[in-house]
Formats: C-alpha cells, sequence, structure tokens
C-alpha cells in the first residue's frame, strides 16, 4: 500500500504508519501463535496492556478473557479506531500515547507487544526499557536476530544476478529475494525482557556466499512463537558481505531505533 497523492508531512507520516498497522494482519500465522500461547498464560483476573493496539484485533481476544485491557497506540488513525471500536466496551480502555510516557492507573498483570522490527530492535522494542511501570510479566519477552549467507549464483531468481548484489553494498535491504532459504551460522543480536538488548561482533570466515541474510525470531521465555519466514509480517533482510566481520549499531531516538551496519 502506497499514498501517491502529496499530503501535509503530519498527516502523510500517520497515514503511512496506519498503512503499515494494516499489513501486520495479513500475517494469519502470526495472529494464531500469539493467541494460542496467550491462552495458556493468561488469567480471568488480569490488568493487561497491549503496546502497539493497532486495529484492536487483540485486543478485542484479550478483552474476552482478562479483567481490563489499556489498549495504548500512539498513531492517531488507528487511535481513532480504537475509540470507535471499543468505546463502549467495559473492559477495554483506550489511550493515545506512547508506551514509554504513559503511567497505568493500577498494578499491570501482563504486558502485551508485538514491537519488534525485521532487524529485531530497529522499530520501537527500546521503548520496553523506559517503561514508566513494571508490568508482572512481559509476553513475548525475548528475540533474537539470527544471520545467515547465500551465494547469489545459486539463486533462482530472475532480477537478483550475482552482478547486482555488490550494488546493496552498505544498504540493508528488506524483501529482496522472497521465500529464500537458508540456514543460520549465528546470532547477530538478542533482546530479553527486562535486561535489554545484547549485540556482538560477527564473524563470517570460513562460511561462504556474497548476500547476508537477517532473520527475525520473536522468543517467549526461551521458546520460538513465530520466525521471520514462517510468519510474514517480519521479512528477511539482505545486504551486500563487504567483508568478514561486521556489527549493527542501534540508537534510540524519537521512539525509533536507527540502524548502523558497521564492516571491519
Amino acid at each position: 500500500m502506497e499514498i501517491l497523492n502529496d499530503l501535509p508531512d503530519e498527516q502523510f507520516l500517520d497515514l503511512d504508519a496506519f498503512l503499515s498497522i494494516l499489513s501486520i494482519y495479513e500475517d494469519r500465522t502470526r495472529t494464531r501463535r500469539l493467541q494460542r500461547h496467550l491462552r495458556t498464560m493468561i488469567q480471568p483476573d488480569w490488568v493487561v496492556v497491549e503496546a502497539g493496539a493497532g486495529l484492536g484485533h487483540m485486543t478485542a481476544y484479550l478483552a474476552k478473557r482478562v479483567k481490563r485491557v489499556y489498549a495504548v497506540e500512539e498513531n492517531a488513525l488507528a487511535c481513532r479506531y480504537l475509540h470507535y471500536r471499543f468505546g463502549n466496551h467495559p473492559r477495554v480502555r483506550v489511550i493515545c500515547s506512547t508506551i514509554e510516557s504513559w503511567v497505568p492507573p493500577e498494578p499491570v498483570d501482563l504486558l502485551f507487544q508485538e514491537l519488534y522490527g525485521p532487524l529485531l530492535y530497529d522499530e520501537s522494542l527500546g521503548a520496553l526499557e523506559r517503561l514508566q511501570f513494571k508490568p508482572r510479566r512481559v509476553f513475548p519477552d525475548g528475540g533474537a536476530l539470527e544471520v545467515g549467507l547465500l551465494d547469489s549464483r545459486t539463486l533462482n531468481d530472475p532480477v537478483v544476478k550475482p552482478d547486482l548484489v555488490p550494488l546493496l553494498n552498505g544498504a540493508l535491504v528488506a524483501d529482496l529475494v522472497p521465500g529464500a532459504r537458508f540456514r543460520p551460522i549465528g546470532r547477530v543480536c538478542t533482546w530479553h525482557w527486562p535486561q535489554g538488548l545484547h549485540c556482538q561482533e560477527v564473524n563470517l570466515s570460513g562460511h561462504p556466499g556474497d548476500l547476508v541474510v537477517f532473520r527475525l525470531v520473536v522468543l517467549h521465555e526461551g521458546q520460538v512463537i513465530c520466525r521471520a519466514e514462517e510468519c510474514p509480517n517480519w521479512p528477511l533482510v539482505f545486504t551486500y558481505r563487504a567483508g568478514d566481520r561486521f556489527r549493527l549499531n542501534f540508537t534510540y531516538r524519537d521512539a525509533y531505533s536507527r540502524v548502523e551496519l558497521e564492516w571491519r
């Protein structure tokens, strides 16, 4: 989905982010897996905060099973829709705010979140380390970014040919080769609540391939909830192999994380 006409900057940004929210709901595998895990852990007397409620699909699911849901959403259009959908719901409170700037009026049993980016920490996950409250539990509570390599000469792709790959030098490109299959050789970064993010330098020496591939893995208590290949809400990310050693650096600013790829 793409906006094709000129709009004021603020309206464009709100609408662009809203369209991104719409695309999330095409990933039914992700929704089923999240709901299956939630069903085994939530209790009827719980107070739940949902960080990034979007259109309220998970809000509605939770509201049938717990005492109260605080649906927190910062996008103005999504928040307007949440008010329309849940304005009279006895168990739902819609909060138009960033999750890190809001303080709940009562103890929170569970914080439910989906703030992962394709590179794990490249969207809003860092907001959870700046909360003004301490939930008893967070779900999901972990994640990892795996890395592997592909040889572009073996790709059965009509566009991505070996002579094109070096042009990607320095860029991290999502969904370059849809359906690519690779074997991870290690982890670049891990995240766990409440400890936060840990990234390390990766050594690719001894592993063949000119196309570096990154895959998000969503975890809870060490158990895999979703992988990028299985849950298409999160695409694989590709870049040209410009050396044998690299690391990713993240800078959190204005509620989002920026990522830098550093080859050594």
